[in-house]
């Protein structure tokens, strides 16, 4: 390989760190922008400003709206470019529909009173973990969007999380790698496993290409 070779593939490897590093930003803001929308959202509810009704129309449509931004960075991530379109908000609409169960059963708890405001007028933690578990599902949104839009041969490791206490879920998953990724048992994120969408694991292609690991903002 001659020298101009060696520096043009130098150049192609730092355009797709940037790539893939300006995607993961973009999913960390979606991911903050969210959890701040639902928590005021609810906090809204609370102090008794809108109606349950209300609350349901503005929480299923923020998350529906996440799940289609998030399936969207998930194929780019992939490398499948082209617009933000209707595939990308069909495949929202599935994740949507297994969540509108545990949707409703958030919002009835809330219709009964079962989550008073504290006195400084935040949200309880119980319940601003439990919003938050809807805002990581979309870690999950994302990673089954990447799976797909790589080709079906794809190998794929599940690596677990840094956690030392896994539950019995991952390890499972991560024993039996790598996958093909038309085969994949879930994705971390999911909700699919015992830690639910909070699952710290991530995928991991046999030739080095992460998925979306667990991102917090510092």
């Amino acid at each position: 390989m001659t020298e101009e070779q060696i520096a043009a593939e130098q150049r192609k490897r730092k355009q797709e760190e940037e790539r893939r590093a300006a995607i993961l930003l973009l999913f960390l803001l979606l991911t903050e922008d969210t959890q701040a929308s639902l928590t005021r959202q609810v906090t809204t509810y609370l102090s008794g400003s809108v109606s349950v009704h209300s609350l349901s129309r503005t929480f299923t449509g923020t998350l529906m709206a996440a799940h289609t931004q998030a399936t969207y960075y998930g194929r780019r991530l992939a490398g499948v470019v082209g617009p933000i379109g209707e595939a990308d908000s069909q495949f929202a609409a599935s994740v949507m529909q297994e969540q509108a169960g545990y949707i409703t059963g958030l919002l009835n708890d809330l219709g009964r009173s079962r989550y008073p405001l504290a006195e400084d007028g935040s949200l309880p933690g119980d319940l601003a973990g439990r919003i938050r578990l809807y805002v990581l599902r979309c870690r999950g949104t994302a990673n089954e969007a990447w799976s797909m839009a790589l080709p079906p041969d794809t190998l794929i490791n599940w690596v677990l999380g840094p956690n030392k206490n896994h539950c019995p879920s991952c390890p499972e998953f991560a024993a039996g790698s790598p996958y093909r990724a038309d085969a994949l048992p879930t994705t971390p994120g999911s909700a699919d496993c015992i830690c639910l969408s909070a699952c710290l694991c991530r995928l991991e292609t046999v030739a080095g290409e992460m998925a979306f690991p667990r991102i917090e903002s510092e």
